[in-house]
């Protein structure tokens, strides 16, 4: 996350555009995120979205550290 932001202002939900702006990468990567089976998304209606605490859960579970995962 943009270390001048902390997680608690974030949106409740975050769409793929607020992870983009939150998180720093592209809005193409979140899309991709969002596809991903592993990623804990919630549809409301055709809108798949993240709430802050299984995003933040998810980084923390994900992070390598620095070290690719393959």
């Amino acid at each position: 996350m943009n270390p001048n932001q902390s997680s608690d202002k974030m949106p409740e939900l975050l769409s793929a555009k607020d992870m983009s702006e939150h998180l720093g990468v592209s809005l193409c990567t979140c899309y991709k995120l969002l596809k991903q089976d592993d990623f804990p998304t919630t549809r409301i209606g055709k809108r798949k979205v993240v709430t802050r605490e299984r995003l933040t859960e998810w980084l923390e579970n994900n992070t390598t550290g620095g070290k690719n995962n393959g």
